[in-house]
């Protein structure tokens, strides 16, 4: 996995919801539309997909949103961490191998972010509950996000 720099995002009224913005090259082309408006990471895999970390920009609403393109830049698969009244920081990005990452967000809790190669199926994206949200719970799905600690206090 590889941090890309240089990309960026634009808000625009042609976007299909109002929570979502372009992704934007270096060189000002538009590539995708995605959630939120504030890029915080651009991630090439090694298999050629993107991993794309964004955030909402609202101070006490604020989520992460973990986005997966496909080499066209084609939505994959999405998770969604937020918590209703909460602010979130995104800090500490740390890759531990070709597929996967923790973030530190959600007044410091940590989350660890897993890409399949290939996509399954999982009982668990129907049962989850805050602050992991898959936005697709049903379809054959490749990004599986774990709570795995709380920094300095407890989760919940």
């Amino acid at each position: 996995m590889l941090e890309l720099k240089g990309y960026k995002i634009e808000k625009s009224e042609k976007c299909k919801s109002e929570e979502s913005s372009y992704l934007l090259t270096a060189e000002n082309k538009k590539i995708a539309e995605v959630p939120g408006h504030v890029l915080e990471a651009f991630f090439r895999l090694k298999d050629d997909r993107y991993l794309v970390l964004l955030t909402d920009n609202l101070p006490y609403e604020e989520c992460l949103h973990i986005v997966l393109l496909d080499s066209q830049y084609c939505m994959l698969d999405q998770v969604d961490i937020y918590q209703a009244y909460t602010s979130g920081i995104l800090s500490n990005v740390k890759i531990l191998g070709d597929f996967e990452l923790v973030v530190d967000f959600l007044e410091n809790q940590q989350f660890h972010v897993m890409i399949a190669v290939s996509p399954s199926y999982s009982i668990r994206r129907i049962y989850t509950s805050d602050p992991i949200h898959y936005a697709r719970r049903f379809n054959k799905c490749y990004l599986t996000v774990n709570y795995t600690k709380s920094i300095g206090g407890e989760y919940g």
